[in-house]
């Protein structure tokens, strides 16, 4: 048990790193690229992140939970993913020039064919990494990701400086690469991996099919439609778009990197155990939406002094974008939480269905909204939320039953701790006439608010989290002030 706690902490503090390093290097390129230039990007990227969902075919999860990992089935799991990504590799590399021109972008032709030698370089990283995590290596792999992540900072950080343009990404992505596969040769597992093999292909191929179609659905949710926006709306417009998402998504980002870490094993061990699942999942909504939900309103409130803190003045037009966005999020049940139920439950095949009842539409919707401009794509999430939310909602009752009573008990709760959470920046809001004029350090003022307010919706909504969150209170004062000064300071929030 110690070594999964220790395991897990060290995935969270991992996924906390890479969200500081890439939130800096956001800080920086948004000053030194124009929309369009960071759109160039955003296109290049969305063309990989696609490429990538198949070049795996479910090894990384065959290899982590199949019974017996023989080396010949290890050997079956490199040789299935170098021939997929050699062969899209190969793909993305040849297609680059017609790509370019379909966009009317000649210099999207070298950022795509530096991404697909970049792509070509997780074949040999991808086995190693899986081998790592079923071995509990998180140690290792948290090294291994801090050293590419902040290497493909640097890099991309130093060529803007240098008037790279969107070269800095694809530049940044290829160098960081190289870092780990140089990382797993030097200090990753020593048995053999590299061996060709067409021994073991069928198990392998079987387990494959579910979780890429599934994994290719949730990125091409976030792929498709910005490459729609390229063409529709232009780089600026997709740059413009991508960035406004970056900022909604914040919240889910950082807050919820460390709850959703320890989601899974939480209600897969209730199940292993009898245990009410139903308790563990409306917890977990509970538990989430209190922090979500708050951090959303605050984001949409505050959009214009926070374009102007993190991106610059010229990111201007993001406003609205977000404040959209940043609303209907609201309506969105983070997909942790109904894949990890699903999961728990054994159900790894309703997490491809749900995929595909809601992914298609969704992808649809937008890019027909976007032929409406910016803001229409924004505002079809109004609708894409809900109906993602429903039937998300729906899907989970087949195997945890809840009433919907009982949902909305626990999320009136997070409503109020909510809308007293809002209060602050909404009174400096209110001050400056609207939500559009608010002068940056007023901006800081009212985010200043949002923590005091926050607590204080906790314990007026009487809500379970304000105990997790006292507690960790506690922990910082008695070794600042005493145990004495604190349990003084603290027992008036706990009555």
């Amino acid at each position: 048990m110690n070594q999964i706690r220790r395991s897990f902490a060290l995935a969270s503090a991992d996924r906390y790193f890479a969200v500081i390093v890439n939130f800096i290097t956001l800080l920086f390129t948004a000053r030194l690229l124009t929309p369009g230039e960071f759109g160039v990007a955003v296109i290049g990227l969305s063309v990989l992140v696609l490429a990538e969902t198949l070049h795996d075919f479910g090894g990384s999860a065959y290899v982590v939970q199949v019974d017996h990992l023989t080396p010949r089935r290890m050997h079956a799991v490199f040789t299935l993913t170098f021939i997929l990504t050699f062969s899209i590799a190969l793909c993305l590399f040849l297609s680059a020039g017609p790509i370019a021109r379909f966009y009317a972008t000649p210099g999207l032709q070298g950022f795509l064919q530096i991404a697909s030698i970049c792509f070509l370089l997780g074949a040999f990283v991808t086995p190693v990494l899986a081998l790592m995590r079923r071995n509990f290596e998180f140690g290792k792999l948290a090294v291994f990701n801090a050293a590419s992540t902040v290497t493909n900072a640097i890099v991309t950080i130093v060529l803007a400086m240098f008037d790279f343009s969107y070269m800095s990404f694809a530049w940044g992505s290829l160098i960081g690469a190289l870092v780990y596969l140089s990382l797993c040769w030097g200090w990753g597992p020593q048995q053999p991996i590299y061996r060709f093999t067409v021994e073991g292909w069928r198990d392998l191929s079987e387990y494959g099919v579910y979780d890429s179609l599934k994994k290719l659905l949730h990125y091409a949710m976030d792929a498709v439609p910005m490459l729609a926006f390229g063409k529709i709306l232009g780089a600026d417009g997709v740059g413009l778009f991508q960035r406004a998402m970056s900022i909604s998504r914040l919240p889910e980002k950082t807050l919820l990197a460390g709850l959703t870490s320890v989601l899974l094993p939480t209600l897969s061990a209730h199940a292993r155990g009898g245990g009410d699942q139903k308790t563990g999942l409306l917890t977990s909504i509970e538990y989430v939406t209190a922090l979500f939900w708050p951090a959303l309103v605050v984001i949409a409130i505050l959009a214009s002094p926070i374009v102007d803190i993190l991106l610059g003045h010229q990111w201007t037009s993001t406003v609205p974008l977000i404040q959209i966005i940043a609303v209907a999020f609201l309506f969105q049940l983070p997909s942790s939480i109904a894949n990890s139920v699903q999961i728990a439950a054994g159900a790894i095949r309703d997490s491809f269905t749900l995929a595909l009842v809601t992914v298609p539409p969704a992808i649809a919707l937008q890019i027909y909204a976007a032929t409406h401009g910016l803001e229409m794509a924004a505002a079809s999430l109004f609708v894409i939320c809900p109906f993602t939310l429903i039937s998300s909602l729906v899907m989970i009752r087949w195997r945890v039953p809840f009433t919907w009573s009982e949902l909305g008990a626990v999320m009136k709760s997070s409503a109020m701790v909510t809308l007293v959470t809002a209060l602050g920046p909404t009174a400096v809001a209110l001050y400056y006439g609207g939500t559009h004029d608010i002068p940056v350090g007023a901006g800081l003022l009212g985010m200043l608010t949002t923590p005091f307010g926050w607590i204080l919706g906790l314990r007026i909504a009487r809500h379970p989290m304000l105990h997790e969150v006292i507690r960790f209170i506690n922990f910082l004062l008695v070794r600042i002030l005493g145990e004495t000064t604190s349990k003084r300071l603290l027992t008036p929030w706990l009555s």
